[in-house]
């Protein structure tokens, strides 16, 4: 996965495990591995259900396995209180950009 992240951008499916129904999207994008931007879409009937933190908690689990990239970023509105505290709550912090509407948070892979 990781590999093909340097010059092009991927788009996943997310599936429920139960039914395979698609509940959402993750989206990757990075001209180098240095810096990896996330975004992601689940549909509003899954929102506060566990299913962001598993996502999220998903990926960064296989980005620990795999490792490639050193830092995963996104932003979100500003008033997305919801992804601000999903993010945090996987271990993104904020990070130091000025924007008017949009906050970004940053995971910084430790890899030794």
């Amino acid at each position: 996965m990781a590999e093909k992240m340097s010059n092009e951008s991927q788009l996943f499916t997310v599936s429920a495990k139960n039914t395979n129904d698609i509940i959402g999207f993750l989206f990757l994008s990075g001209s180098d591995n240095k810096e990896v931007h996330l975004g992601y879409l689940l549909g509003d009937e899954y929102w506060h259900k566990g299913y962001g933190s598993e996502l999220l908690g998903g990926l960064l689990d296989y980005l620990h396995e795999h490792p490639s990239i050193e830092r995963l970023v996104g932003g979100i509105d500003k008033d997305n209180i919801a992804s601000a505290k999903l993010l945090e709550k996987v271990g993104f912090t904020t990070k130091e950009e000025k924007h008017p509407m949009v906050v970004f948070y940053e995971y910084i892979f430790n890899h030794t």
